[in-house]
């Protein structure tokens, strides 16, 4: 839905965080890369709420820096 997923279903986007927040902490992975900018900003936030050691990079941030 281009991002509009969070605003248009907020309740149901929150759960489906809280799930996603779970399972990125689970894997222990400093970093999570996402190409939707929709997630990206949902994903930020919900890790910088929870005070997570987690940085979420765009696909192109990841790529800029494999390839400069």
């Amino acid at each position: 839905m281009a991002g509009s997923f969070n605003f248009i279903y907020y309740g149901l986007s929150k759960k489906i965080l809280q799930h996603k927040l779970h399972e990125i902490d689970a894997t222990q992975a400093d970093r999570v890369v996402k190409g939707c900018m929709g997630c990206l900003i949902q994903l930020r936030d919900g890790i910088h709420q929870r005070e997570m050691e987690k940085k979420v990079l765009h696909l192109m941030e990841v790529l800029e820096r494999d390839f400069s």
